[in-house]
């Protein structure tokens, strides 16, 4: 998978493209023809790098946050002017959403990832990277208890992550052992606050 960068600046390359009218090589003499687009073609091609761009800054930032890779300065530079329209009261497309809904298993992709920390925490404790007896109680500790009616989640719960499909892929490296800890942490109090039951019951 390329880096977020290369797609961020892929992305930003495709949003450039002329899309109507001939393009004449001046050194050639010539024109090439490019394909003419429809208004509706040119609306859908520019939501999709949109997205491209949203994607590459989502996996960048985390890269960044979980001491993988500095946040490359172009795109905190993007992201400082959209903050700052965002400040301004100004909508700005880099925080406008492509579309709505969740993704599998009905999950947001912020839930997913806090998910996927706890998915991580215990796979590093597997390989010895962490001295911890009883992950599935840190995990437990983490995500608000093991009551799903005072706010916390179900120990099934936590144990049946740990065996779903849609995790298998997810991976841990010992550079980042360090962080997982608080991450673990960051994400079970996002999880409590937002995602348990205890949380959609109260809107």
């Amino acid at each position: 998978m390329a880096s977020p960068y290369r797609e961020y600046l892929d992305a930003k390359s495709q949003r450039l493209e002329p899309t109507v009218g001939p393009f004449s090589d001046q050194k050639k003499g010539s024109e090439t023809p490019i394909e003419k687009k429809t208004p509706q073609q040119n609306q859908e091609k520019l939501l999709e790098v949109r997205g491209q761009i949203q994607a590459a800054m989502g996996r960048a930032l985390m890269g960044c946050a979980r001491g993988e890779a500095p946040f490359p300065p172009e795109m905190a530079a993007e992201l400082a002017f959209a903050m700052r329209d965002v400040v301004g009261g100004v909508v700005n497309e880099l925080f406008t959403p492509i579309a709505g809904g969740t993704g599998k298993g009905g999950r947001t992709p912020t839930e997913k990832s806090c998910i996927e920390d706890a998915v991580r925490y215990r796979r590093a404790v597997g390989k010895g990277w962490i001295n911890d007896r009883h992950p599935i109680i840190t995990i437990l500790d983490a995500f608000g208890g093991d009551n799903p009616m005072s706010g916390g989640v179900a120990r099934r719960t936590v144990q049946s992550w740990m065996r779903e499909e849609e995790f298998k892929a997810i991976k841990v490296t010992k550079s980042t052992v360090n962080n997982l800890c608080a991450f673990l942490n960051f994400s079970g109090r996002h999880y409590q606050q937002n995602f348990t039951k205890k949380a959609r019951s109260e809107g």
